[in-house]
């Protein structure tokens, strides 16, 4: 079983790319819902309007997790543009 911990939705979700991180809940010797091993998958959503089909990748800890959404990325062929440092910071 997977608990998915991010997740975008929008009305229009043509217009959106939609990435998740998922960890794994199975086994975690507690009887605690809100528990999950440090691993899991990244997944690229399709997205047929844009031409993008599902990826995955997996990742072991927390520190491989970054590298795991930048590989769905671009094995989606996805290409990201810098954020305008014009925000306010809270």
């Amino acid at each position: 079983m997977l608990l998915e911990v991010f997740y975008l939705k929008n009305k229009n979700d043509s217009k959106m790319i939609r990435v998740a991180v998922k960890f794994w809940t199975n086994n975690t010797g507690t009887r605690d819902k809100k528990v999950a091993w440090e691993s899991g998958t990244a997944y690229l959503y399709a997205n047929k309007s844009k031409g993008i089909v599902q990826q995955f990748e997996r990742f072991e800890t927390l520190g491989d997790m970054p590298k795991a959404v930048k590989t769905v990325l671009k094995k989606g062929g996805i290409k990201l543009r810098p954020t305008s440092k014009n925000f306010v910071e809270l």
